[in-house]
């Protein structure tokens, strides 16, 4: 993961909180670990969508977590920030 997606998914994680971006997701213990996981998952036929590995705020481990680009992550930040949802 780059580093600018790398530091966006920290900050939208802390914005999100913990419930939404821990909680009950599956700990990873490294990037390749997750990363192998998100692929059998976009594997599966039944999916409602891609995951990605994303770094844990909280934690310090990866999830896999829906595919977000940049500018998504960005708008998530800035819609926490400014108390909407």
């Amino acid at each position: 993961m780059d580093e600018l997606l790398h530091r966006l998914h920290l900050e939208a994680g802390r914005s999100c909180g913990r419930d939404s971006t821990c909680g009950k997701m599956r700990p990873y213990s490294s990037e390749a670990e997750a990363l192998r996981a998100a692929d059998a998952h976009n594997r599966w036929t039944e999916r409602r969508h891609d995951v990605e590995p994303y770094p844990c705020a909280f934690c310090e481990q990866w999830h896999i977590g829906r595919v977000m680009s940049a500018s998504e992550l960005e708008e998530l930040i800035t819609r926490s920030a400014s108390g909407g949802e």
